[in-house]
């Protein structure tokens, strides 16, 4: 079985390195974007199985991104995970509304991480 691969986009190079070591320490191959237009250049070439999106970001927006990549045909069906502090990701139907599967508030346990990924992605408990 080949490891999922999680594109992680935050605008905070130190919170970028710590879920990369997170992620693959849990068994994740991880690609990081400082930007939601630096995700969105990598996104043909990763192909990843899922994205853990901050929201707060300088230009585009997590929310923003999410939104754009659910109404997309190519990238519909990626599951998106939202990282933040700010309160709207808290409510399940912003998060219906801009197509991600779920959020983690900021700042939280590395576990909360894994558990909403895990749930996520099918099968990806088992990594």
């Amino acid at each position: 079985m080949t490891q999922p691969t999680i594109l992680v986009v935050d605008d905070e190079k130190g919170f970028l390195k710590i879920c990369q070591v997170i992620l693959t320490r849990a068994g994740y191959q991880v690609v990081t974007a400082n930007t939601a237009e630096e995700a969105l250049a990598k996104l043909p070439h990763v192909l990843p199985d899922a994205l853990l999106l901050d929201d707060n970001m300088p230009g585009m927006s997590g929310s923003e991104l999410a939104h754009h990549l659910s109404r997309s045909t190519r990238y519909a069906e990626l599951p998106i995970v939202m990282f933040s502090a700010n309160e709207r990701t808290q409510n399940s139907g912003w998060l219906k509304k801009i197509g991600a599967k779920s959020a983690v508030r900021k700042p939280c346990m590395p576990a909360d991480i894994l558990e909403a990924l895990a749930q996520a992605l099918p099968g990806a408990a088992s990594v």
